[in-house]
């Protein structure tokens, strides 16, 4: 008879042990970049308390660590929300980059997997990312030779399969960069970066963002990013 019960409150400790044990979560890596002309200083709050990144125009905040148990970031503006991740379908060990681009009066969002290329020598990776609203079909061309195998973009918020590209593959070394912007039947070339290095094995993205035919905090701009 004693032995029944010491056994039972064994039983009974152990499964209080293993109810008590905190369950564990996965993480991953979230950054975010800036690329709404209309919108001021961007603060992102993770899980309803913690700021993690302040963001101006063009600008992209380090990569963060989070639990995938409360993948919850809000973005505030002058004390008001504009953009909110909610639970996004995003996978352990991964990376990924919350894009926040507008049209006047209007802020959206769009959510990227950044992918890990394994280095190849004497290679650099690089991807399009379209967030020119109200712009028709764009290029993007380097040292003067259109890229991705002469695809055309459009606004990515438009179509995110047509405004974002897939890594195409470059040698290292020094670029300049340009958009061919299509307009109707014909097409206008914009000079958006003089001169980047990009560096054998590192991954980046090329970000053109504006009006191509606005002035001041409007106008056309391009960015190129490292996501290595």
């Amino acid at each position: 008879m004693r032995k029944t019960i010491c056994l039972c409150a064994l039983l009974i400790s152990l499964a209080g042990i293993f109810s008590c044990k905190k369950k564990e979560f996965g993480k991953l890596e979230v950054r975010f970049h800036h690329f709404a002309p209309n919108t001021g200083l961007l603060s992102w709050v993770y899980a309803g308390k913690d700021t993690v990144a302040r963001i101006s125009y063009t600008e992209s905040s380090p990569y963060i660590v989070a639990g995938l148990e409360n993948l919850s970031f809000n973005a505030f503006s002058d004390k008001q929300l504009r953009v909110r991740v909610s639970n996004p379908a995003w996978q352990q060990d991964s990376k990924y980059s919350v894009y926040v681009c507008d049209t006047p009066g209007t802020i959206n969002k769009i959510l990227i997997k950044d992918e890990q290329i394994p280095a190849s020598t004497g290679k650099a990776y690089l991807r399009f990312i379209h967030l020119m609203p109200d712009t028709h079909a764009v290029q993007l061309m380097a040292n003067d030779s259109v890229l991705f195998k002469s695809e055309r973009f459009v606004y990515a918020l438009r179509n995110y399969f047509k405004g974002i590209s897939g890594y195409d593959t470059l040698s290292s070394g020094t670029y300049s960069f340009s958009i061919k912007v299509f307009e109707d039947t014909s097409a206008v070339v914009y000079p958006m970066i003089l001169s980047f290095d990009l560096e054998e094995g590192k991954t980046y993205d090329f970000v053109a963002a504006g009006f191509p035919r606005a002035s001041g905090t409007l106008k056309l701009v391009g960015k190129i990013i490292p996501t290595h």
